[in-house]
């Protein structure tokens, strides 16, 4: 029973730094907040912070590992044998789900380590859809396709998540099965 409080107690604490730490990302950059303005905002002591977290760029990465998590964990389970476009369409809903987060952490911050996971994981997406990982000059074109999948997200989150989602996966799939069918072609020649 004092295990579950203690797990209880730190959970809380975390999402507490957490939600503060994004509301000051709404405001500046990664690198302009300080762990003294965090713990303040955050009603803890630096101590506290420290106990969970080395510095911010941890916090950082521990709050981008989560959210990759929670949009991209059943999207990935639930992958094989589904389409290309069911499987875009469950991740763009998961985004829509997390917009707010999704937003502070693609659209408003330089030097994006959100974007790379992201650009990661829609990668394997695209891997687990065709059955098959791509290396040389496919896996070049894959990741030029995928900078723009990901231009396009942001689009996306900035304007709200206006646009449906169901248009939306449907253009990606559009875009990823032309260049999947220009990397056979490659291959064949």
């Amino acid at each position: 029973m004092e295990t579950n409080k203690i797990g209880a107690q730190k959970r809380r604490t975390i999402r507490i730094i957490h939600d503060c730490f994004i509301e000051l990302l709404k405001e500046k950059s990664l690198d302009k907040i300080s762990v003294s303005e965090l713990s303040e905002a955050a009603d803890i002591n630096r101590t506290t912070f420290y106990r969970y977290y080395t510095d911010v760029y941890a916090l950082m990465g521990d709050v981008t590992d989560q959210l990759i998590n929670r949009i991209f964990h059943n999207v990935i389970q639930d992958a094989p044998g589904r389409t290309l476009y069911l499987i875009i369409l469950n991740a763009l809903n998961q985004i829509k789900v997390n917009k707010e987060i999704c937003k502070v952490l693609l659209c408003d911050q330089e030097g994006n380590i959100f974007e790379s996971q992201l650009k990661q994981v829609f990668l394997e997406m695209v891997s687990l859809a065709y059955g098959k990982e791509y290396s040389g000059e496919a896996e070049l074109q894959f990741n030029y396709m995928i900078s723009g999948f990901i231009g396009m997200l942001k689009v996306w989150v900035k304007a709200g998540c206006t646009i449906d989602e169901k248009r939306l996966a449907q253009i990606a799939e559009k875009n990823i099965n032309d260049t999947y069918n220009s990397i056979n072609d490659m291959i064949m020649e």
